[in-house]
């Protein structure tokens, strides 16, 4: 039998307290991390006088580090639903579909409807992450089929919330017109982008591949794997249902979002505490002996790669409906 987590315990009034000026410094890292490696890469490309192993290797790398920026624009529509990208919920919430539109494919406000069922239901059959990624067991059907589905089911609902707001869920956070203008706000400016990227390609397809074509496989091969990373071969509980990832290249890049057991517990924390508040949560003896922490770099891609989501039905249900927009009472 699973044992029971303890309740987890109250921590310093500065960890709730968000920075409105880090919310902008994310988007300007993540712009950052996406374009200026990007932009190295293209005009790389076209640098002959280097060897071309050495070429080829920077590129890699710096197409890598860019695809990393790109999924972390659109981790910030994630955040800006959490209300850590500003101290006002509208505001913060605004930000992140921005930031969120760079990365093509995807609607924040869309898979902010199934995100927050999965941290209501975080490691059971009702959890939507269960629903969506359960069923890929490989790494060819993880790249497949993860992305996909999430973009589809994140603009499904999306629509649905531009269009029938009164079906959404009676416990989310957001009252109909509110979601209804969020909703047109994302998808009026999702397809703007689009527009604006297909404008790029046909103008200037070199620098589209390397800019945006690329890191985008990039992000969603990243995106992939992150279901696994975080929720594979754990348990369900607070503290116990997710895992931590403490590699310094990852902290770097992602700004803490992979201290992932700290953000189940306190969704609202802003990225940049995460890692103190790990510390925090260490020194008092909250963590040790229930939390799954991987310390290894090569290990959490391993796990992206091959672990399988095993995820509690609650009293011995089957896998429920994955879960949509119904009904909203404030």
């Amino acid at each position: 039998m699973t044992q029971a987590s303890p309740s987890k315990p109250s921590i310093p009034a500065e960890f709730h307290r968000p920075d409105n000026w880090m919310g902008l410094y994310y988007i300007v890292h993540g712009l950052t991390l996406w374009l200026l490696p990007s932009y190295a890469a293209y005009r790389l490309f076209g640098h002959d006088t280097l060897p071309l192993a050495a070429r080829i290797l920077a590129i890699v790398a710096l197409l890598v580090l860019s695809g990393f920026g790109l999924f972390f624009m659109a981790l910030l529509g994630h955040e800006g639903f959490h209300g850590s990208m500003n101290s006002n919920r509208t505001m913060s919430m605004f930000l992140g579909i921005v930031s969120s539109c760079a990365a093509p494919g995807f609607v924040s406000v869309g898979y902010n409807v199934v995100h927050w069922q999965h941290h209501l239901h975080t490691n059971t059959s009702k959890d939507p992450d269960y629903q969506l990624y359960r069923h890929n067991k490989t790494l060819f059907a993880r790249l497949f089929n993860g992305p996909r589905a999430t973009a589809q089911i994140c603009l499904r609902n999306a629509l649905r919330l531009a269009f029938a707001p009164e079906a959404l869920d009676k416990t989310y956070p957001f009252s109909q017109a509110e979601a209804r203008r969020f909703a047109i706000f994302n998808l009026t400016l999702a397809t703007l982008a689009w527009a604006g990227y297909a404008a790029l390609a046909m103008t200037h397809f070199q620098a589209f591949v390397f800019v945006v074509a690329i890191p985008t496989l990039v992000s969603q091969t990243y995106w992939a794997m992150a279901p696994y990373i975080e929720h594979a071969q754990t348990q369900v509980g607070e503290g116990r249902d997710t895992r931590t990832c403490t590699s310094t290249l990852m902290r770097c890049l992602l700004m803490g979002y992979n201290f992932h057991i700290c953000h189940h517990l306190y969704p609202k924390v802003q990225l940049h505490k995460l890692p103190a508040l790990h510390r925090h949560l260490e020194s008092i003896g909250y963590l040790p002996g229930q939390a799954v922490i991987e310390r290894g770099l090569l290990s959490v891609f391993k796990i992206g790669s091959f672990a399988t989501l095993e995820f509690a039905a609650p009293d011995g249900d089957e896998a429920a409906p994955l879960p949509m927009v119904q009904r909203v009472h404030r």
